[in-house]
């Protein structure tokens, strides 16, 4: 797609799933932990359009305007904190400076466990931090919370009502 980062990878995307419910913008580096988390959404049947950037740097391409045609707005963003180029912190704090974004539900998905960075991350506007499972049953238990709390009973945050 002309204008749209290399890296931005859409799943299951059709014109009905995108009017119903906005997107979920996962950021994560990591092809084993990307793949992982790709089949756990498709394993608890998120129905949520999963948009995917490989770095904080995509995932601002991603929110901002490219050669005039926007990405449709996330309802939810999932990133992780250690990575190339812009980070997971420094998306955080780009995030705080964008009013149309700033009060997007922001899920920190980390394998770091310091208190300084689960600090940090809640200082930056996250709205949760979680450790990543070392299991993909953990992964899958985690991922079926999500849809459980945030997916299906928040209906301004990532379901359109």
């Amino acid at each position: 797609m002309p204008g749209t980062p290399a890296a931005a990878h859409f799943l299951n995307v059709t014109a009905r799933t995108l009017a119903r419910l906005p997107p979920i913008l996962l950021v994560e580096d990591d092809d084993k932990d990307l793949y992982l988390m790709r089949r756990a959404f498709s394993a608890t049947h998120v129905e949520n359009t999963l948009l995917v950037a490989l770095d904080g740097e995509d995932a601002i391409q991603l929110l901002t305007v490219n050669d005039g045609c926007r990405i449709p707005r996330p309802g939810l963003l999932i990133t992780d904190l250690k990575m190339p180029k812009v980070d997971g912190f420094e998306l955080l704090l780009w995030l705080q400076t964008q009013p149309q974004l700033k009060s997007m539900p922001k899920l920190v998905v980390s394998s770091s466990a310091l208190e300084e960075d689960l600090a940090k991350s809640l200082r930056l506007g996250a709205t949760a931090y979680f450790i990543k499972p070392t299991t993909y049953a953990g992964l899958l238990e985690l991922v079926s919370v999500w849809k459980t709390t945030l997916f299906e009973n928040t209906p301004a945050a990532v379901k359109a009502g």
